[in-house]
């Protein structure tokens, strides 16, 4: 058996093969190639599992630039194995109500007063805990059950917040992120609108984020439900807007009512030595906004630093830890009871 050192060499070899266009029927073809490698002991005896090891590898190297060469490491192993489990019990969970909703507030600068609340998704595992959504929403993207976590979200969160809309003073909104595959269903615009109607809540009061990214992504389709739904009262939010493309002649077709900042940048407000960076970039969000007659989010203020340099720049709204954590729907009402007490 090649030693790995032997096998890199034999790699690196194929990959120069690559190099210079094949000719087939006199057409010149420019083909890129990528090598996953695989080693095995001298007492290993199965063909499939070094294949399966060395499958990985390629999977690896298939995320980095054309002419890369990945090794199997046992980390990407466990790493696969433990997405394989976690994308099963995802779909338990679903089913088995293991799912719940969290509500992160969403403060009136000026006013100083609740405007409205996000949706977060978070996942009770009976083995691991209470797992973020930075956990479990990319594997479900990439095993396509994002769609479903989207139409749950939709049906509980909606539900939820009408029941609390009861007993909260004033017309605050509710936010919910929108995932690409599930903008991309062609009964998005009519699941949206049953589950508004099954709520209860009205149209208004629905703010869907997407993010700048997506919107990019598919633009035309994403202008055409964008357009449909806002028509029928439903609210547009581009979310971390400044960390994409940031087209802006695309943006301006588009029928937003938000642009919510970036945290990143909102965290660096509090940064003395790179205060002016941030200040001309939150600058020129709120011109794109007023433009539009949009208002403008600031996510993860966490210091009063912050909000203070986020009014004095004329940001209409702010989320993060300073206010509140993200918090269950029974306490909600009593959140902005308290909140616009002490105001």
């Amino acid at each position: 058996a090649l030693q790995i050192r032997e096998t890199r060499a034999l790699a690196t070899f194929l990959l120069e093969c690559f190099k210079d266009p094949f000719v087939m029927l006199n057409q010149r073809l420019h083909l890129d190639a990528r090598i996953g490698i695989a080693a095995a002991k001298a007492t290993e005896r199965s063909p499939d599992k070094i294949l399966s090891r060395a499958a990985l590898a390629l999977s690896s190297a298939m995320k980095d630039p054309p002419g890369s060469v990945r090794t199997f490491d046992a980390h990407d192993a466990a790493a696969a194995q433990e997405k394989v489990l976690l994308d099963g019990e995802l779909r338990d969970a679903l089913d088995e109500d293991h799912l719940f909703i969290q509500y992160m507030p969403i403060i009136d600068l000026t006013a100083n007063t609740v405007s409205g609340f996000e949706a977060l998704v978070r996942w009770d595992h009976p083995e691991m805990g209470l797992l973020t959504p930075a956990l479990f929403i990319p594997m479900a993207e990439e095993s396509g059950v994002i769609t479903d976590v989207g139409d749950w979200v939709l049906t509980r969160a909606l539900r939820e917040f009408s029941q609390i809309c009861a007993s909260l003073p004033g017309e605050q909104y509710l936010a919910i992120n929108i995932s690409a595959e599930h903008l991309r269903r062609k009964d998005f615009e009519d699941r949206v609108l049953q589950h508004l109607a099954q709520s209860g809540l009205a149209e208004n009061r629905l703010m869907l984020e997407l993010t700048e990214s997506l919107v990019i992504d598919d633009f035309a389709g994403s202008k055409t439900v964008m357009e449909s739904l806002r028509q029928r009262g439903v609210r547009w939010s581009i979310d971390d807007f400044g960390t994409g493309f940031s087209a802006l002649a695309y943006l301006s077709e588009l029928p937003f009512d938000e642009l919510k900042l970036d945290k990143r940048f909102v965290r660096a407000l509090g940064d003395s030595s790179e205060i002016a960076i941030p200040q001309t970039l939150v600058k020129a969000v709120l011109s794109i906004a007023a433009s539009h007659q949009a208002r403008t989010v600031a996510e993860g203020i966490e210091t009063a630093q912050q909000v203070e340099k986020l009014k004095e720049l004329g940001c209409d709204l702010g989320q993060g830890y300073f206010f509140a954590a993200p918090m269950g729907h029974s306490d909600v009402a009593d959140y902005v009871r308290r909140f616009n007490a002490d105001a």
